[in-house]
């Protein structure tokens, strides 16, 4: 790796202002200067100056900005060399090329981080936070790739690890001097360390529920009887007409799912087909998904028409809501009150304060939908969604996590048992190399290539 330079182009290809071709590796000065001229020549060039110059590929010349960064003080912890064209496939291509006829070879998916991480400017979760940063799809995601890439992961594995590493040296001295007679003493204070690292394991994986939060959004099922306003409602809260609305009962056969940001943060939406009972094949299907929707949620919310008297459907659904997080929408609300809402606590045994906690007017045709998006918000709002600590969003982390607890328990379970130290030992080590690779300190290879291979190829 550190006798060869890699180049590729660093920005989206197609049509634009500017386009980057990064090249990274011992030769990348000297690779330069032999098709980049300015006034000052490439190997006088000082790091972090941006020089004007011309460019001469085998078919043509392009006016750009070149730009230094000496080893250890860039990206990769090597010399890179940054050229900025005009945007255009085809001129990065041929700048891309050019380099190429003069000694660099081609970047492999992600090379230019995994070397970053192998020289040490990168641990392996803050590369994985910088791709995290690069798919987000909502804000929330965005700051949690951040703290991953500012290396608060980083900063917590390293000091569970820092203390079983301690723990670890306080046992060899215990089976290295026998004739002290210290290892009761030891196991006494081995066993209060793990479970105070049990406790700080526990609290990170709890993390991980706000992490789906983060990462898969929050599904929120609209349900109810046909025609309550649920796909009225849907296209409001979503900003635009997604679903079909019309005063035909059933129009709603199937389940539809879209997106919509509230604050940084992503709710999916599902519009389910009305409860009611039907004859209708297709329709009871998409009944059968309404039902099965209640469970799934995390949230749901139960449209009843204001406007109306409660039915049997309306008051089957009510008698079936499955967890606590729910909200009655009393829809229509522009229409004059015609349902009973002492009934509806009733049902629900709810208590006044409570029922009004969990009720909301709302307007699907006037688009009053404000105040639900900010209830639905609030139930979901930690200080972790906005980023001011550590979260798991990785599946990679979790499982690696997982594995390191599990090595802990059992190494409690050894010092319980009367276990001999040496045996403990297995587990608590066998915790540490779980734990580093999070970070890439366990140094296993296999996990190493398999996060790098997911990088764009001039990242």
């Amino acid at each position: 790796m550190e006798n060869t330079t890699i180049v590729a182009i660093a920005t989206p290809l197609g049509s634009g202002g500017v386009s980057i071709v990064r090249m990274s590796g011992s030769q990348s000065l000297t690779i330069a200067s032999q098709v980049f001229s300015c006034k000052t020549p490439v190997m006088q060039f000082h790091p972090r100056m941006m020089y004007l110059g011309t460019f001469t590929a085998a078919d043509f010349q392009e006016q750009c900005l070149a730009v230094y960064f000496k080893s250890p003080y860039s990206y990769t912890g090597e010399d890179v060399i940054e050229f900025q064209c005009h945007g255009g496939r085809m001129i990065a291509q041929g700048i891309v090329e050019t380099l190429l006829s003069h000694g660099a070879i081609l970047a492999q998916a992600g090379e230019f981080s995994k070397r970053a991480f192998v020289n040490g400017k990168l641990s392996l979760d803050q590369a994985e936070g910088i791709m995290e940063m690069i798919e987000a799809q909502s804000q929330s995601e965005i700051r949690a790739g951040y703290q991953l890439l500012k290396g608060k992961l980083q900063s917590t594995i390293l000091s569970m690890q820092n203390e079983l590493t301690t723990l670890l040296a306080s046992i060899e001295v215990s089976l290295d001097y026998p004739e002290e007679d210290i290892e009761e003493e030891t196991r006494d204070r081995v066993i209060q360390k793990v479970q105070s690292l049990l406790s700080s394991m526990d609290q990170l994986l709890k993390t991980k529920h706000t992490g789906k939060i983060i990462r898969d959004g929050v599904k929120i099922a609209l349900v109810g009887k046909p025609n309550t306003g649920k796909s009225s409602l849907m296209n409001a809260l979503l900003g635009y007409e997604r679903a079909i609305v019309t005063n035909i009962q059933g129009t709603t056969r199937d389940i539809i799912e879209e997106y919509f940001m509230y604050r940084g943060l992503k709710f999916c939406l599902v519009d389910t087909a009305g409860i009611r009972q039907s004859q209708d094949v297709v329709e009871k299907i998409g009944i059968e998904k309404s039902w099965n929707a209640l469970s799934y949620a995390d949230i749901l919310l139960v449209v009843l028409d204001g406007s109306q008297p409660l039915t049997k459907e309306d008051i089957d659904v009510l008698q079936h809501i499955p967890h606590h997080q729910y909200f009655i929408l009393i829809n229509k609300n522009d229409l004059p009150l015609a349902i009973d809402e002492e009934k509806i606590s009733s049902i629900l045994s709810l208590d006044q304060k409570s029922y009004e906690e969990k009720r909301l007017y709302t307007s699907a045709t006037l688009k009053d939908v404000e105040e639900i998006k900010e209830k639905l918000y609030q139930v979901v709002s930690t200080k972790d969604l906005e980023g001011q600590g550590v979260v798991l969003t990785n599946f990679r982390h979790i499982e690696c996590l997982e594995r390191a607890k599990q090595s802990l328990e059992k190494a409690l379970l050894d010092l319980q048992q009367n276990q001999t130290l040496d045996i403990v030992c297995i587990n608590l080590k066998d915790s540490w190399l779980a734990m580093g690779d999070v970070t890439g300190n366990s140094q296993n290879e296999n996990i190493i290539t398999e996060i790098f291979e997911k990088f764009c190829v001039g990242k």
